[in-house]
């Protein structure tokens, strides 16, 4: 998305960063589990499923 400058910086700044936002989210890997998408640097692939750090997290079970 091409923003349009204005006279007014603040408002400027704001749009930009919600444009950011909104462009990283469009190109982030959703969890096939939760269906959030993954805004960490890293997630979790076993066999061809995406699964976020939560969601592992929900299936650790400790040997001892």
């Amino acid at each position: 998305m091409i923003s349009m400058w204005t006279d007014d910086p603040v408002k400027d700044a704001e749009r930009y960063a919600q444009e950011q936002e909104e462009e990283m989210m469009e190109n982030s890997p959703v969890c096939c589990e939760c269906g959030e998408h993954i805004v960490e640097d890293f997630y979790y692939r076993i066999v061809d499923d995406i699964y976020c750090e939560d969601c592992m997290h929900k299936h650790l079970e400790w040997i001892r």
